[in-house]
């Protein structure tokens, strides 16, 4: 069973004549794998099973990043993601059962050339906004 969110928040904006979007969120994810086997099998029939866990995998996330548009054909974009993992195994064997946890933080980082925009690409905001 898989279930999950994910909530961001844009923000449109002018740094001078420049327009700006920035872009906050959050992401969760819960993966619940109630079998996973490694079966001993005779003409690919399991005859016995060498392993028969449970995992439960949670990831999280929050982000933030910020595009600005210097000219028609020229943006940028710079932003931060931090990452976080716990997972959980429940398996036949004790000696395979536990739990752990991981991290990462990633910078992002791009320069966009050209005039072409995307659908979901900045828009110019009105003054003050």
């Amino acid at each position: 069973m898989i279930t999950g969110a994910k909530v961001a928040h844009r923000r449109l904006t002018r740094w001078g004549d420049h327009s700006v979007q920035n872009t906050v969120g959050v992401q969760v994810r819960n993966d619940d794998i109630m079998n996973v086997g490694l079966y001993h099998t005779q003409a690919r029939r399991p005859t016995e099973a060498r392993s028969q866990d449970a995992v439960l995998e949670t990831t999280g996330g929050v982000y933030a990043q910020n595009e600005i548009e210097w000219a028609p054909w020229l943006r940028t974009m710079a932003g931060l993601r931090g990452d976080a993992s716990r997972f959980r195994v429940d398996a036949l064997d004790p000696m395979n059962s536990g739990t752990a946890t991981a991290g990462l933080v990633s910078p992002k980082g791009g320069v966009t050339l050209g005039r072409g925009r995307e659908p979901n690409s900045m828009s110019t905001p009105a003054r003050g906004s």
